[in-house]
């Protein structure tokens, strides 16, 4: 209980499910939230200093995801303590520490994300007249700035709709203008948007250029195209203190900052972009009767994010909209290649999370099987683009820009593709700790030892048979 006690104190404002064997169990007031939450008994364990019942609530281990999903979903944050030595050789009591903090805006597997919108943390920092906005999604790596107006700022907040929003901590007089803003403006848009507070210093323009540098490994930001550290940036270095805090592992999918422009696309108010029902009805909040739900015919959760970021951000660069339109049209002119697309890319598996989850270190086996399957997916995608029948408006290559470029970048990962596939079995388990995840062939002393462990007794008989030739003795 001493351990607990200290986890509890170090996350304070996140629910603590604390690893006891086979279970993760629940204490005080936690374990009174988790059964409110959950539908699990409640009931206690022993007796705290004063002699009052300590309350307990807890979840068996193996179903963890299940059970985390409804508690992020009820909007907490979730502490996860796993057990960090072997018990059979432990010590004493044994050693837990808090390996993963989940909240919100921080998740990264499937079970616990939309597979076809993006789940966004934000984050805000008012310097003087400036409002800086960043905002990441973790599960693929993608990271922005920009910096608004305070009415730009709800509109903003109404078209990303983000799962969780960090501002600066305030003192208890002070009065909340911007948290009730936007809680305000979340609830006229059916969203449930978890707000976290974080120390004021952190948002210091100094402060806030380290952590940048730090993350990125580079002497300047100018390499991203950025000159000073606006409030824009503060609020980028603040999510990326988050996320460290929040993972406890590295974060390398996160490879670049981009800076926004509002001018370069068709800017939405807040109420416009209700009334227009584009991912979102004004009347169920959910994709029913949208222009989204009319439109999609993607193919894999990529595409439907992509789709689905399209609309919310409609270009206003003449010239970038004609580059999308030619390529549109040269898909529909070759329609026997396009099916044949299309069913290229039904195979794909989500290469955006799985490199995430690869990012953060919490990628299953399973996800790299998909990887490699995808990979080779991906080269065929690319074959077919070749395929296209010539186009007269393009002089030297068979394909518009567009398609081209995304052409190219489906090429050369072909020998990545075929080490994994003969790196891996095609059955691999979720969890590394199962075993039985590198492929017969792949590697003669794996194979040896896996004969030995499998075949144990008919290894002995046949020893024992050598030897009594061997040495005559038959018994």
């Amino acid at each position: 209980m001493r351990q607990y006690h200290e986890q509890k104190a170090a996350a304070p404002d996140a629910l603590l499910l604390f690893r006891m064997g086979d279970f993760y169990e629940t204490f005080y007031e936690d374990a009174q939230t988790a059964a409110r939450v959950l539908g699990i008994a409640l009931t206690t364990r022993g007796k705290d200093r004063n002699g009052q019942a300590v309350p307990l609530a807890g979840i068996p281990y193996h179903a963890l995801d299940s059970y985390l999903t409804k508690l992020v979903r009820a909007g907490l944050k979730v502490a996860i303590s796993e057990q960090v030595e072997d018990p059979r050789q432990a010590k004493g009591v044994v050693k837990r520490a808090v390996v993963r903090i989940v909240t919100p805006g921080t998740l990264t597997d499937d079970a616990l994300l939309d597979k076809s919108a993006d789940n966004y943390l934000a984050c805000v920092c008012r310097r003087q007249l400036q409002i800086g906005l960043a905002f990441v999604e973790l599960s693929t790596g993608a990271f922005w700035v920009q910096n608004v107006s305070e009415a730009e700022l709800l509109d903003e907040m109404t078209r990303l709709g983000p799962a969780e929003i960090l501002l600066p901590e305030i003192s208890i007089d002070a009065d909340d203008t911007l948290g009730k803003m936007l809680r305000a403006s979340a609830a006229e848009n059916y969203d449930k948007r978890a707000i976290s507070r974080r120390p004021a210093h952190l948002f210091d323009p100094y402060q806030a250029e380290q952590i940048l540098l730090r993350h990125f490994g580079v002497a300047s930001l100018q390499g991203f195209g950025f000159e000073g550290v606006d409030a824009s940036l503060c609020a980028a270095a603040v999510i990326i203190d988050y996320l460290a805090e929040t993972q406890k592992t590295s974060l390398k999918h996160i490879l670049k900052l981009t800076r926004r422009y509002p001018h370069d696309f068709v800017w939405i108010d807040q109420s416009t972009w209700r009334s227009l029902e584009i991912e979102r009805g004004l009347r169920s909040g959910t994709t029913a009767g949208t222009l989204l739900r009319a439109v999609d015919r993607t193919c894999s959760s990529m595409g439907g994010r992509c789709l689905r970021r399209w609309l919310m951000a409609p270009l206003r660069d003449a010239k970038a909209i004609r580059t999308r339109q030619q390529a549109v049209a040269d898909l529909r002119d070759d329609p026997a290649r396009l099916d044949a697309i299309r069913a290229e890319l039904k195979q794909l598996a989500d290469i955006e999370r799985i490199t995430a989850r690869l990012g953060v270190g919490r990628a299953s086996p399973r996800d790299l099987v998909a990887l490699g399957k995808t990979l080779r997916a991906v080269a065929r995608i690319a074959e077919l683009f070749e395929q296209f029948k010539p186009s007269v408006h393009i002089a030297g290559d068979c394909l518009c820009p567009f398609l081209a470029e995304r052409r190219d970048a489906a090429r050369g990962q072909t020998e990545l593709a075929e080490f994994l596939g003969q790196a891996l079995r095609e059955d691999a388990p979720i969890t590394l700790n199962e075993g039985g995840i590198i492929a017969p062939g792949f590697d003669a002393e794996l194979d040896r030892l896996h004969s030995i462990g499998a075949d144990g007794r008919d290894w002995l008989a046949r020893y024992q048979a050598r030897e009594i030739e061997r040495s005559g003795i038959s018994s």
